[in-house]
């Protein structure tokens, strides 16, 4: 019997956010209406959305010693995400990033600064074989050689590997070879088959992936499903946005619950829709995920 429900190895970062006005001028004081730091990282902040849900979770690898990382690792424990296995290096810096959110629309720009000395996961450094007592190993590609390796391991005891995607790097393929799910975006979707019209994409996608339940977010538009033979498309749910920063890490993990509880596909799209609209009302990744009963009521009034 599995002892964890997700376990996640990917990035974890801190976020700096404001709320910009629509114009502002260079050389010039602006004011900010909000401001707020917060953990995030498409995996991060898919463990602490799975926890909010009532996922059993645990962060599989390393956060730098600093007072970024230390943050991290605290708040982890706040959300009830298991911190048993990580490791801190001494002398890295955490990923961090600054995050621009319009005023008016809550779509965002995010400025990441190149780090020399970022914290990274090198293969060796942790311990895999705890990945056999999960029900779900859930992997981006931001330590591509470690999230390849414990998949492998996943695959040889049963357990379900679910790939975040965020852009498209040459490791892409191989991390989706080794997934059992792997859910992208229209960014990816384009770059990955040179389509543009997103149903055409996701054909071409479930040609060369029969095996493998396929997801695509498309922002306001919602999201694709290709399931077997079947394709879908979920609509969003519409809210007045407030920042729609951590959306997709959101939509990603609540749709991981959704297979957690072995319900139908479609049903489980539109929960993954409902549970990163709620998100969307607040600052930040991680401040408006919602709790299950907030998710299932507001999907009742829908």
């Amino acid at each position: 019997m599995a002892f964890f429900d997700v376990i996640g190895i990917g990035c974890c970062a801190f976020d700096f956010l404001l709320i910009v006005p629509e114009k502002f001028k260079l050389d010039a004081r602006t004011d900010i209406s909000e401001f707020a730091m917060q953990g995030g990282g498409p995996i991060g902040t898919g463990l602490v959305t799975l926890a909010r849900l009532g996922a059993k979770t645990l962060y599989l690898g390393k956060l730098a010693d600093d007072q970024f990382g230390h943050f991290l690792y605290e708040d982890f424990k706040k959300e009830g995400v298991d911190t048993g296995r990580i490791i801190f290096e001494k002398g890295a810096s955490s990923t961090i990033a600054f995050i621009l959110v319009h005023e008016s629309t809550g779509k965002r720009t995010i400025f990441v600064p190149h780090q020399l000395n970022a914290v990274h996961l090198y293969r060796g450094e942790i311990n895999l074989e705890v990945v056999k007592s999960t029900r779900v190993l859930y992997i981006d590609s931001f330590y591509p050689e470690v999230s390849r390796d414990a998949a492998e391991i996943a695959k040889r005891n049963g357990v379900m590997v679910v790939l975040g995607i965020e852009g498209m790097t040459r490791q892409t393929p191989g991390l989706i070879k080794s997934s059992d799910v792997f859910i992208g975006d229209e960014e990816f979707l384009k770059d990955f088959t040179g389509r543009r019209n997103y149903l055409e994409g996701i054909k071409k996608l479930q040609a060369k992936y029969k095996d493998k339940i396929i997801v695509v977010t498309v922002g306001t538009q919602g999201s694709y499903v290709a399931s077997g033979n079947e394709i879908f498309h979920t609509p969003a749910f519409r809210v007045r946005a407030k920042d729609t920063t951590g959306a997709g890490d959101v939509y990603h993990a609540a749709f991981i619950y959704g297979l957690l509880k072995k319900w139908d596909l479609h049903y489980t799209a539109r929960f993954a829709s409902a549970t990163a609209a709620l998100k969307c009302l607040s600052l930040g990744g991680r401040q408006g995920i919602p709790r299950l009963h907030e998710v299932l009521k507001f999907m009742e009034g829908k």
